[in-house]
């Protein structure tokens, strides 16, 4: 089959969970022999397309920074993306269409497309937000919830990538995709030399509350406790969080960019945090897992990644605190 995956995010020039996988989703489909095209901004150098592990990549606009400085998706070329989206789409004959929801517009033009041209098509859930919309903005957060009301709507296939969003989906004409991490490099992965008590990674933004956990690292220094922590990734409050451990004193803390294989941090430490308001399935929580590594995460209305593991407090620094206490015990229990 010929088939075309819409997301404007490349991994690995963009890490996130989304991007990552439709990544490893194209690769186990051009390992059954599928046609596989990625249609999203242009990373590279050179010419709009590139050819790389069998894959075709469409850079459509060039790439730009997708975040503010508060840590929120910018929408500002979102109508250039899609306008050559549309152009492109139309010129080429797909067997399937999949259009992963965020950032929206672009799945009402790959349903118009398909219409045309009268091929399959299926809208990949990540996340629901439903009235978690109204928290971004009085106006622009209604605009929001009509549009995704409207996405999931439509009369075509509608798939989820975790149970947490399968269970949402109002259409009839559902489907649950399995849940994808890279075993491969995951088992090539040697450790790092080095040890850590607590890892986080992920993008520095506000619903992945670093601030909690920066909260709770000094929650547990007034005891004298100083776990030796490691935190990865970059994002635009990744400054506040080095000011903000700098401000409260807070000792055996690193930073780090993100890295090209984070497998081998996951084998070098006794506790992955995820304080994440908003997951729609949690891959890292996944891959953690499969490192072998406890899980800590949060109750949260929209965080999936309290389906995953056992170890789950309150949505609060103090709770979290205490997890991290209890959990880096010599005999922990929760």
């Amino acid at each position: 089959m010929k088939i075309a995956y819409i997301f404007d995010a490349i991994y690995p020039y963009e890490k996130g969970g989304v991007e990552k996988y439709v990544y490893l989703k194209a690769k186990k489909e051009t390992a059954r022999n599928h046609e596989i095209h990625i249609y999203g901004f242009q990373y590279w150098e050179g010419g709009a397309l590139k050819r790389e592990n069998n894959i075709v990549y469409h850079g459509l606009i060039p790439a730009y920074n997708l975040y503010s400085h508060k840590g929120k998706r910018r929408i500002g070329k979102l109508f250039s993306y899609a306008y050559h989206l549309t152009k492109e789409l139309l010129k080429t004959k797909y067997d399937l269409i999949e259009c992963h929801a965020v950032p929206y517009l672009p799945i009402f033009i790959c349903f118009a497309v398909s219409l045309l041209k009268k091929n399959k098509f299926t809208i990949v859930w990540h996340e629901i937000l439903g009235k978690y919309w109204f928290h971004f903005h009085p106006l622009l957060g209604y605009m929001g919830y009509v549009i995704e009301r409207l996405a999931l709507a439509l009369p075509v296939k509608h798939a989820a990538i975790s149970d947490f969003v399968f269970q949402k989906l109002p259409s009839k004409n559902k489907y649950l995709f399995e849940s994808l991490i890279d075993r491969d490099s995951m088992d090539a992965a040697l450790k790092i030399n080095d040890n850590y008590d607590i890892i986080f990674a992920g993008r520095f933004v506000e619903y992945k509350q670093v601030d909690m956990l920066m909260d709770a690292l000094d929650l547990l220094a007034q005891k004298k406790i100083y776990p030796k922590t490691l935190l990865i990734g970059e994002g635009p409050l990744r400054d506040k969080m080095e000011n903000l451990k700098n401000k409260k004193g807070l000792r055996n803390i690193q930073f780090l960019d993100f890295v090209p294989n984070i497998y081998s941090y996951l084998k070098a430490t006794k506790l992955f945090v995820l304080p994440s308001k908003r997951e729609g399935l949690s891959f890292i929580t996944l891959e953690a897992q499969a490192c072998g590594v406890k899980v800590l995460t949060v109750d949260a209305p929209l965080n999936a990644a309290k389906t995953l593991t056992p170890y789950v407090c309150e949505n609060s620094s103090m709770s979290l605190a205490q997890g991290l206490q209890r959990l880096l015990s010599s005999n922990a229990s929760f």
